[in-house]
């Protein structure tokens, strides 16, 4: 079956194309050289299914309709691609974790996607803007000299796959491995964690999206942790092997400068 979610669309002018996703509806209308869209929220769920492009929509609200345009030229070709978000994740879990020193665990968890739309394609690809589709609350992570601006997510922590806790696969999210290690002497508490998504890039397996996994060591409350970012999809719960698809690189390469300053940024990972 075609794949109506993620894909490229060649517009035809002045007909409507919709995209439906879990918060909003999109509205792309090509007039002469100018791409408009239009952004609605949803208010039943039950209007936008099934998610993904479709010629007619019943949840898209003109009247309540944020638009946008694009000076596109004769371009007619856009294209919806996943990515992260633009900032850190403070993840919160729903149920604490307390990690003994000397151990170590392995945790799942997914957050929203944002959504990439792109006019053209090849050598004449640009982005046009980004969105996304779960709105995410903002917070401070830190303290406020040394402290960032950050997402906060509310999310269940997994010590299984996902394909073994019988939860439904949400389109929107993609899925973070997270490998801690406490080599301290002291408990650690993670009831809040600060995730770099920005260095993390997106895989997908089927219908399923994963990130890179993510590798902490975390040394004490007084010292810096160090993170390192797996430089290949993570293993894959299906197949034998890895997840190989790379749908969308990180926003920033973990290059070892940004990784040093990422360290006394994550000295308060854990804000013990």
């Amino acid at each position: 079956m075609e794949n109506t979610l993620w894909a490229h669309r060649k517009l035809i002018d002045g007909r409507p194309l919709y995209w439906h996703c879990s918060e909003k509806v999109l509205c792309f209308v090509k007039e002469g050289d100018e791409l408009l869209l239009g952004i609605s929220p949803v208010e039943d769920e039950s209007e936008v299914l099934p998610w993904g492009f479709t010629l007619l929509s019943a949840g898209f609200d003109v009247e309540v309709a944020i638009w946008h345009r694009f000076i596109v030229g004769k371009e007619q070709q856009i294209e919806l691609s996943p990515c992260l978000p633009d900032r850190p994740i403070v993840v919160i879990p729903v149920v604490g974790r307390e990690l003994p020193p000397g151990r170590k665990g392995e945790f799942f968890f997914s957050v929203p996607m944002w959504a990439a739309l792109y006019t053209g394609t090849g050598a004449t690809r640009v982005l046009l803007t980004e969105f996304p589709c779960k709105t995410l609350t903002s917070t401070w992570f830190g303290d406020m000299a040394t402290g960032e601006l950050c997402y906060g997510l509310s999310a269940d922590l997994h010590t299984i796959g996902r394909e073994e806790d019988g939860e439904r696969i949400d389109p929107f999210e993609a899925e973070v491995r997270l490998y801690l290690r406490n080599t301290s002497q002291t408990m650690l508490d993670f009831s809040r964690i600060c995730i770099h998504v920005e260095h993390l890039s997106l895989y997908r397996e089927h219908d399923r999206f994963f990130t890179n996994e993510v590798f902490v060591i975390f040394s004490g409350p007084d010292q810096v942790s160090q993170v390192r970012f797996a430089k290949r999809g993570p293993k894959s719960d299906a197949e034998h092997g890895l997840v190989k698809e790379k749908v969308t690189p990180p926003r920033i390469e973990p290059e070892t400068s940004i990784i040093k300053r990422s360290f006394s940024f994550l000295k308060s990972l854990t804000e013990i």
